[in-house]
């Protein structure tokens, strides 16, 4: 009866991300999106509540991933947060020799590339008299990816993948810790986590994967990598 009753809780959870994924930003609809995003907290607090105990832990585990994993795939077309231009700016401005510390996107020495091919990009951006705020690491993931492609869909693929090595690394610190294993929903069933960092490609995700990283290893005695992520 728990297995059944946490399958329908799945679709409920699963098809209220669809909707909040269909219906757009989160500001276009603001009603229906906080009640689609509101409801998301309570199926996932549902889910968890009666979560079958009788999986064993890697079949659990395997579960929640492929929830989370199906749940953000369905975000990577979700209009992108105004930031993710800024990203993409500052990355290809680095790969054209300038430093984006030095150079907001409104300087004149700019103005070949606001006018060509990233157009698009630099009428997005907000705070165009503002310069780079994000720290050195950051710029550089932004210098890369803006090298391969500097697209919003490119960037939000990658923070997709950083995602899921969350999720990955959550995983094995609950296995490593011998907690329970529906405590991965917490994070990867978490619409806040769906909707900002796969829905509107948040930079935070980076910081978040490498701290996690950091902390399972220093849980596995290894201080010296720990300290280094």
């Amino acid at each position: 009866m728990k297995s059944v009753l946490f399958a329908a809780l799945c679709l409920g959870w699963a098809a209220d991300m669809a909707a909040l994924a269909a219906i757009g930003p989160l500001g276009r609809h603001v009603s229906a999106s906080m009640v689609l995003y509101g409801g998301g907290f309570i199926l996932l607090a549902c889910m968890i509540r009666f979560f079958p105990g009788h999986l064993k832990t890697p079949q659990a585990l395997g579960l929640i991933m492929g929830l989370g994993i199906a749940a953000r795939s369905a975000f990577l077309f979700f209009p992108p947060n105004f930031d993710i231009y800024r990203y993409i700016w500052e990355g290809a401005v680095q790969n054209h020799g300038f430093n984006p510390y030095r150079l907001p996107p409104n300087d004149p020495a700019l103005a070949f590339l606001a006018q060509g091919d990233l157009s698009r990009i630099w009428q997005n951006i907000n705070h165009h008299a503002l310069a780079a705020i994000y720290p050195p690491a950051a710029l550089l993931f932004f210098r890369l990816l803006a090298w391969i492609s500097p697209t919003p869909l490119l960037f939000k693929a990658a923070f997709l993948l950083l995602d899921f090595g969350v999720m990955a690394v959550l995983a094995a610190l609950l296995r490593a810790r011998r907690l329970p294993a529906e405590r991965l929903l917490l994070y990867a069933g978490n619409p806040l986590a769906v909707v900002f960092v796969s829905g509107e490609g948040h930079l935070d995700v980076l910081q978040v994967f490498f701290l996690l990283i950091g902390i399972f290893l220093l849980a596995q005695r290894s201080s010296a990598g720990g300290y280094f992520f």
